[in-house]
């Protein structure tokens, strides 16, 4: 009798700690929101960012659209003595082209995953600032590059950078401008270039359509 009043004492104990004494199991299920979620949202927001078609008028008529796109890893905005890479993590980006007789500018918005966009203007700047010369690809002409462009900085940017070069790889003759442009995780370039066989022409010709370009580039990256 005495054992079977000790068996069926621990047997209401134990039922009672299974009820009242352990704690819920908590969930441990994944994040619903997903790697292809946040690529897809980044994406739209990529595109939600580009300038119109339209932006520069009959002078500069929309030619076509450049999807760039990284998953993992690091991904290259663009090259300045080397790729200036997204990292950590990746960033889906949208391409524009405009082209026309007066206007060839472009521009591409990069949707970051894991960094601000500020920390790559700030990577742009002080490359730009240290390095006069680079070859952007093996085999192709040396640029060179004149940093601090005069660009005015548009209000309402997290940081605004702006540098010319030299760009006779595409073919002799060729000036480069480019800006970058910052908005959260938005890294916004746009580019100007100019053509001639006097340097100086052709410097003034990029720079007066990087003038034209950023207002508009970042008009739409602010909207967003």
């Amino acid at each position: 009798m005495f054992k079977r009043f000790v068996t069926l004492t621990i047997a209401g104990v134990l039922a009672a700690c299974s009820t009242q004494d352990v704690p819920p199991a908590t969930s441990t299920a994944p994040s619903t929101t997903s790697v292809t979620d946040k690529w897809n949202a980044l994406e739209l927001k990529a595109k939600s960012a580009l300038a119109p078609k339209d932006a520069f008028g009959p002078s500069g008529p929309w030619k076509e659209d450049r999807p760039m796109t990284e998953r993992r890893g690091a991904a290259e905005v663009l090259r300045l003595c080397g790729p200036v890479q997204v990292e950590p993590g990746w960033a889906v980006s949208q391409g524009r082209l405009w082209v026309g007789e007066l206007v060839n500018v472009n521009q591409y918005v990069h949707a970051l995953s894991d960094v601000h966009a500020r920390d790559l203007v700030e990577k742009i700047r002080s490359t730009a600032r240290t390095c006069p010369k680079h070859v952007p690809r093996d085999g192709k002409p040396e640029r060179v590059v004149s940093p601090d462009a005069d660009i005015p900085a548009p209000a309402g940017l997290d940081d605004f950078y702006a540098y010319c070069e030299t760009a006779n790889d595409p073919e002799p003759g060729v000036h480069h401008c480019l800006a970058a442009l910052a908005h959260n995780d938005l890294l916004v370039t746009t580019s100007g270039w100019g053509y001639a066989e006097d340097f100086a022409t052709a410097r003034a010709s990029a720079l007066n359509q990087l003038r034209q370009a950023v207002p508009v580039v970042a008009g739409a990256v602010l909207a967003v």
